[in-house]
């Protein structure tokens, strides 16, 4: 039988831990803002399309599309001295900082681009890591919680750095900017003090269980299809990079030609991305409680419509939103108001889809399936990126993000038909 934590005072501990990585990665993974930003300064004249660099900051992320690999190794790793789960931290850790100073060291593309990919590599494994502790120990009524305490205090690392990053661009220049991520990444290490589980026997990986998980294909061809084509939503996240370029588009921001003109335009973008942010963390923390009463299922349902309303205004005159609310510059205020809606709506929907997935973990397998189902939605928010981008630069924006909007409401469909599997932590405990 598994025993899960219910002690108060170790899942409070656990969840500042776990809100501690996810701050840090949520202020680090900014990187996905300011590289396409970076990459359209004129300083470094580069030249680059936007479908370049939406293809630049995807292939950045490409690790994240095989998360499923190496949530497999994490599951295979020993215990060593009390530490399994955050051997993976401590590594992660160490990649991230160095993809950093490689970034800094050359104004090279190729440099900048194998530098973002080795720190949000290491960023990937800090992800695993974190993400299977939490998992291994904490009750499925209160995934929610501590999952959307997680997603919260990212979009709140994220947010703080839109603002402070720009501020060091503006004053002090890239270099010191990009030094900064370093600081970003160090509140990981408070996860450290967590104690982990026992690695007991129903906690080892053995062929039983891989059987037993996916000898029914149906079920495991839903939770495939769960992972794959459910969680789209994430693709407007700013730190994905889209969100930057539609943003961007909208407001002119790749026209400037001059240091000064472009300059003068980020503290808009820091406040288009702080505007989601800050939304993200509401709909994160406080939907996220609220996920676990209401139910997992429902939830996202709610979530996704909220967030396909939201992403169809876009297509509307954001002048004639804004100026409802900020008539002095209609064309901001509309952006900032629904940057802010959808941060809403895809904080609280990325949370119910992320119970949904936590709910089937088995223990043997935690982060594979765990990280199975993050692969596919990085894999989507790829998708969503490279075809979106795609259409932007061949035709225009409003396609962009109709195109979008069709992929992300393919999500309805496998979260209907979706069954757990019969290991599954919530099978397990008849819930």
């Amino acid at each position: 039988m598994i025993l899960l934590e219910k002690r108060p005072e170790y899942l409070k501990l656990l969840t500042i831990g776990y809100g501690a990585v996810y701050f840090s990665e949520g202020s680090f993974r900014s990187l996905g803002i300011f590289l396409p930003l970076y990459l359209i300064d004129p300083a470094l004249n580069l030249d680059l399309s936007l479908s370049d660099i939406a293809f630049i900051v995807a292939i950045a992320y490409i690790a994240w599309n095989f998360k499923f690999i190496l949530g497999l190794l994490v599951d295979l790793t020993p215990m060593i001295h009390g530490l399994r789960r955050r051997i993976w931290i401590i590594c992660g850790e160490i990649f991230r900082i160095l993809g950093i100073l490689v970034i800094c060291t050359s104004r090279e593309l190729l440099s900048i681009s194998i530098g973002a990919f080795i720190a949000l590599t290491g960023d990937a494994m800090i992800d695993m890591g974190a993400d299977a502790l939490l998992i291994d120990t904490a009750p499925p009524d209160w995934h929610g919680l501590g999952l959307g305490a997680g997603w919260a205090s990212r979009a709140f690392g994220y947010s703080i750095s839109a603002i402070a990053t720009v501020y060091l661009i503006i004053n002090y220049g890239w270099l010191v900017s990009w030094l900064v991520f370093i600081i970003y990444s160090m509140p990981v290490l408070m996860i450290l003090l967590i104690k982990e589980p026992p690695l007991t026997p129903e906690r080892r990986v053995s062929r039983e269980a891989i059987a037993r998980t996916f000898s029914n294909t149906r079920t495991a061809a839903s939770f495939f299809f769960l992972a794959f084509f459910s969680g789209a939503c994430y693709s407007l996240d700013p730190n994905r990079g889209l969100l930057s370029v539609i943003s961007s588009t909208k407001l002119g921001l790749t026209k400037a030609t001059t240091v000064a003109e472009y300059i003068s335009q980020l503290p808009v973008m820091g406040l288009i991305m702080a505007s989601f942010g800050f939304a993200a963390a509401i709909g994160g923390l406080i939907m996220g409680a609220y996920t676990d009463k209401l139910g997992h299922r429902k939830s996202y349902y709610i979530s996704l419509t909220g967030f396909l309303m939201t992403l169809s205004l876009w297509l509307i005159e954001l002048e004639f939103i804004g100026n409802i609310i900020y008539p002095k510059d209609p064309l901001l205020g509309g952006i900032v108001l629904l940057s802010g809606l959808l941060g809403f709506f895809e904080g609280w929907n990325f949370v119910a889809w992320e119970t949904l997935i936590a709910d089937v973990c088995p223990p043997q397998l935690t982060s594979f399936v765990f990280q199975y189902g993050m692969t596919g939605t990085h894999f989507s928010a790829f998708l969503v990126a490279f075809i979106s981008g795609y259409f932007l630069e061949n035709y225009n924006i409003n396609l962009a993000i109709t195109v979008t909007l069709i992929i992300v409401s393919i999500g309805y469909i496998p979260v209907l038909f979706f069954r757990p599997f019969q290991t599954s932590k919530i099978f397990l405990l008849g819930d």
